[in-house]
């Protein structure tokens, strides 16, 4: 044991002198009864309060971000429900436990000047690059839905607190070491819920389609008829979709697996020599698992990253800038991460002999997302400050989209083209600059790790028994760690109690086998997490990979995958720090006034966030819930009433305008009045009011104006969806279903246009070769009076059986 003293003070970081050490340890000292001195001073006293105050709140802001990662693992919340508001909890979260780490830790950096200036410079590019789209929606607000730029403007908010935190928090190697296996375990967890999928919950899934369509259809909220393209893409997902775990696509899952693959891989080969047998079997186990279920989502951008990650590893190990040799690289180095580069190839190799859609498909979807970023590259080129703003930009997209492209995404999978859309050119360079800041720091902590504490490290775990802690420096457990899993279990309470009274409860039959297949797993390491050591070169190539991931995927904004790597990127630039978490939790302050300064720009954020966020969008949320019940059980005026409530709550979302314009018509499908009517036509103007240009709500306010034609055959209403149908198409100049739409409706007004729309539809339904827009699949509503037929549900059929007679005509002006 005096070994083992000797080499912890000898590791100790050169930031941390011994007067701050002996500080703290007579702080510590004081404030028990034994060893409090009689007459100490008010100053001593204020000193053990400050010692117990701040630590206490980094410790509970890491378990707030613990908590944030198993919300995140649970309901990973994707771009579109992000912008509906459904991440504001993953948002207050993370901005709460962001002010408590800054209260706690205002400066992380306890040693060189250089790496304070670039950590503060890291602070300051993430935080402009949230104001800056915070600026960007306020700019564009009169031309896009406020309500949606204001929803992912705060999840850009949050990741800039979660990675600033995550810098501040994560400093000790207990603490990454927990980071890393929390992440492990929620991979491990949703890897094993993905087998599940593949093996019992999609082939009893297709079994009940082939017999109940219809409820299969009505339970997933899909109005898919038979024949149509909505109805096709169901089918096509439902037989060839591989695993989604608790996300909505497989690209998406995907996204989780890649950072957590790299981490155990990189820690098994790197630390093999250490690692007593159980580690070894825990992270073999993970890498098997986490990686088949990786390759079976056939995400292409997934394999290339780590394929790109292993050969960088491996020219880590071998090159220097320029080409030159690198200095000798030590065997044990040399064999991690050649072995690496042996087994990625290897299992790569075998699967892609065995799944050749893997790569016979790859050029096809390359081609889609070159679709993708032209028409974002242009969006750009027409508002360079601003972009489409943030949370418009599947609306803003429709406009730019390839007359040969058939989908409408919901971001631009790249998370460079993404933030240019949220942002404009300044959002890219802030991106961009903080991308090499990152760089920038991360070179710089190589740099001031010493090699002599690094030996006198790896002489220190030799010599503890394996019963030990082997990692200096650690002879109390850092309370952050002890933290960070309290939190994620609280998390993880909070989702399954909270779960089954909101009905969004994790599957229980795959839970059933994956919680405990994933405890296991990551139970088998926890000797590794007491002493072992974490390599930052495991960590830089786990962020590595998942962004470039994201350069040919979705997920900037999909906290599933979001909140791995916020946690992650944060941790990688934290300094070293192996203090315990009583003398961690005390970082310098040179702030200008403090944590004075901090506090009220904390304040500030979270109250901006209340009223602009939390208290709109949940307040809206509890009478949307309310005004549907009342819709299910009948109750007319008390669905009118709670949608009014739940516009005043939130005067910026569309959606309860457009939802009591809805229910209007269901009334005047009933009994046609005046003052319905009234109500109607003001409720569809206050969403177009607060959504303008948006394509798919003018398309929804059309096709209610024609079912009421059908319904009453009142030509205003022909001549209204006319209108409604053509600023959509305006919007939307790819679409054909709008076109054939509108070809229709002119063609039943007696309207010239009607075959130039004709030809038009047509003309788009055989651009790119899609099948899906073939005009036997656009469906269309019949322009015909049906009456009572049309009292619960418009009729629907396909366009290729109304469309007017091909003939001659100019090209239509969608303007």
């Amino acid at each position: 044991m005096a070994k083992r003293r000797a080499v912890t003070n000898a590791s100790q970081p050169a930031g941390r002198s011994s007067a701050a050490r002996s500080s703290a340890t007579s702080g510590r000292r004081a404030s028990t009864p034994g060893g409090r001195r009689a007459g100490a001073s008010a100053n001593e006293s204020s000193s053990v309060t400050a010692a117990f105050r701040w630590p206490l709140l980094a410790a509970l802001a890491a378990a707030m971000l613990a908590g944030l990662l198993a919300l995140a693992t649970h309901w990973p919340v994707d771009s579109v429900a992000v912008e509906r508001g459904a991440a504001v909890y993953h948002c207050a979260l993370s901005l709460f436990a962001a002010s408590l780490a800054w209260l706690a830790i205002p400066c992380p950096e306890q040693s060189a000047s250089g790496l304070r200036r670039t950590g503060w410079a890291i602070d300051l590019a993430a935080w402009s690059l949230a104001a800056w789209i915070g600026i960007s929606a306020w700019a564009l607000s009169g031309g896009i839905e406020l309500r949606m730029a204001v929803n992912e403007f705060w999840v850009w908010a949050a990741a800039a607190g979660c990675f600033t935190a995550a810098r501040r928090l994560f400093g000790s190697p207990r603490s990454r070491r927990t980071v890393v296996l929390l992440v492990v375990l929620s991979a491990a967890l949703l890897a094993t819920h993905g087998w599940h999928q593949l093996l019992i919950s999609l082939p009893a899934d297709r079994a009940r389609y082939a017999a109940e369509p219809e409820a299969v259809l009505r339970e997933a909220g899909v109005d898919a008829p038979p024949g149509s393209a909505q109805r096709m893409i169901f089918e096509n997902r439902l037989a060839d979709g591989g695993p989604i775990a608790t996300f909505a696509l497989t690209n998406s899952l995907a996204g989780l697996l890649v950072p957590a693959w790299l981490l155990v891989v990189g820690i098994l080969l790197s630390q093999w020599a250490k690692l007593t047998l159980a580690s070894r079997c825990g992270f073999g186990i993970a890498v098997l698992l986490i990686g088949s279920l990786m390759l079976r989502t056939n995400s292409r951008s997934a394999v290339g990253a780590v394929v790109l990650v292993s050969i960088a590893w491996l020219m880590f190990a071998i090159l220097r800038e320029g080409g030159a040799v690198r200095r000798r690289v030590d065997g044990r180095t040399w064999r991690a991460l050649a072995g690496i580069a042996l087994l990625t190839a290897v299992g790569l190799a075998g699967y892609v002999a065995t799944n050749r859609e893997l790569t016979e498909r790859a050029w096809a979807s390359l081609s889609v997302r070159g679709q993708y970023w032209r028409s974002t590259a242009a969006m750009v080129a027409d508002s360079p400050w601003f972009g489409c703003g943030p949370g418009n930009f599947q609306s803003a997209y429709e406009a730019y989209r390839d007359l040969e492209a058939s989908e409408q995404p919901a971001d631009p999978h790249n998370v460079v083209m993404e933030t240019a859309a949220a942002g404009g050119v300044p959002a890219t360079l802030l991106l961009l600059g903080l991308v090499a800041l990152i760089v920038l720091r991360s070179r710089q902590l190589g740099r001031s790790e010493s090699v002599q504490t690094a030996d006198a490290l790896d002489a220190h775990a030799a010599a503890v028994p394996a019963d030990e802690d082997a990692f200096a420096g650690e002879d109390v457990v850092d309370r952050r760690a002890r933290a960070l899993g309290v939190g994620y279990a609280g998390g993880w309470i909070v989702v399954w109690l909270l779960g089954l009274v909101i009905v969004q409860a994790p599957d229980f039959g795959a839970h059933l086998w994956a919680i405990p297949i994933s405890l296991g797993t990551v139970g088998l390491t926890l000797r590794w997490w007491r002493g072992g050591r974490l390599p930052r070169w495991v960590v830089q190539g786990a962020v590595a990979g998942l962004v470039l991931h994201l350069m040919l995927s979705g997920g900037w904004t999909i906290l599933g995958v979001a909140v791995p790597l916020w946690l992650l990127a944060g941790m990688m630039l934290a300094e070293d720090c192996t203090a315990t978490g009583e003398e961690a939790g005390q970082g310098a302050v040179t702030i200008p006034g403090g944590r004075w300064t901090v506090g009220i720009a904390a304040a500030t954020v979270l109250l901006t966030f209340f009223w602009t966020e939390l208290r709109p969008v949940s307040g809206a949320s509890r009478w949307g819930m309310q005004a549907t019940a009342a819709r299910q059980s009948g109750s007319v005026e008390q669905a009118a009433q709670a949608y009014r409530l739940a516009i005043e709550a939130d005067p910026w979302d569309s959606a309860p305008r457009a939802g009591l314009a809805d229910l209007y018509r269901r009334v005047l499908l009933r009994q046609d009045t005046a003052e319905l009517r009234q109500g109607m036509e003001a409720a569809a103007a206050a969403a177009r009011q607060a959504a303008p240009g948006d394509p798919s709500l003018l398309a929804f306010l059309g096709e209610m104006r024609l079912h009421l034609y059908q319904r009453w055959g009142e030509e205003d209403d022909l001549r209204a969806a006319a209108k409604l149908y053509q600023q959509a198409a305006a919007n939307a100049p790819a679409n054909e279903r709008l076109a054939a739409q509108l070809a229709l409706i002119y063609e039943a007004l007696g309207d010239p246009q009607a075959a130039q729309w004709a030809d038009r539809a047509r003309s788009l339904t055989t651009a790119g070769g899609h099948i899906e827009r073939a005009l036997h699949r656009v469906t269309i509503l019949p322009v015909e009076v049906v009456g009572q037929a049309a009292a619960e549900r418009p009729r629907q059929d396909t366009a290729d059986n109304w469309l007017p007679n091909p003939m001659p005509a100019k090209t239509v002006d969608s303007s």
